[in-house]
């Protein structure tokens, strides 16, 4: 199936059920997917876009809006493993990568603010995550995986300064490593400056052994160290 590029939305159950559906083309176009558009149609095992900029901004109603939640994904015919979201990109919506099982690696810009719900949740072959250092908000469940291997910042304090809607929209409850401007690190050292480490910041961080807090701390917000095992000095 091709949707024929200049579609804007697609309606609310468009394709509901229709499982003969194995391939399907999205025009960049595409603005907004609504309700159950793709609902029981797990027989799509592949779904190409040729604007990945354009991709992260539809509207999707609920994760059945995108046909990405049965198949790979292909951007200009090539299976997508190691996704870059475009620069300039500055909000990656929810349900964007939800469930895409081709993706290894994701690497967002500093242009990115926001990550919508559910964004990369149960992308089970993701192994590395580089994050840009503006993000301000990361909604519920966007980073939910059994396991993603690295996770890469370059500003600890903007980390400390992130709006992490629930436990799972942290992807270090899911990481083995996490990477300090290419340095695994153990010891936190929050950077003076930061004033409140807000709510779920390091949830389940479970390679942290050393905690220095800086001065200039103010606020600690919930759950922003629980289950950190661990942890074996906190200064």
């Amino acid at each position: 199936m091709v949707i024929p590029e200049g579609v804007e939305e697609i309606k609310n159950y468009a394709f509901y059920n229709c499982t003969s559906i194995k391939n399907i083309t999205m025009p960049k176009s595409l603005k907004s997917i609504g309700m159950d558009v793709f609902y029981g149609c797990n027989s799509i095992d592949s779904v190409y876009i040729t604007d990945l900029a354009a991709w992260c901004n539809i509207d999707f109603n609920d994760e059945d809006s995108n046909p990405m939640v049965y198949s790979d994904l292909y951007i200009n015919g090539v299976l997508a493993t190691d996704i870059v979201i475009p620069d300039g990109v500055e909000e990656i919506k929810k349900y964007s990568f939800k469930s895409c099982e081709s993706i290894t690696s994701v690497t967002i810009p500093d242009s990115v603010k926001t990550i919508g719900n559910y964004a990369f949740s149960y992308c089970k072959a993701l192994a590395e995550l580089k994050i840009g250092k503006n993000i301000t908000s990361i909604g519920s469940n966007a980073f939910y995986n059994d396991k993603i291997l690295k996770v890469y910042i370059t500003n600890l304090a903007g980390w400390c300064g992130i709006d992490f809607k629930n436990d799972y929209a942290n992807p270090l409850g899911f990481a083995e490593n996490f990477y300090i401007n290419g340095e695994d690190v153990t010891d936190i050292v929050i950077p003076d400056g930061v004033e409140e480490i807000k709510q779920y910041a390091f949830y389940k961080f479970d390679e942290m052994t050393t905690l220095k807090l800086s001065d200039t701390v103010k606020k600690i917000g919930l759950y922003a160290f629980f289950l950190v095992s661990p942890l074996k000095k906190w200064i």
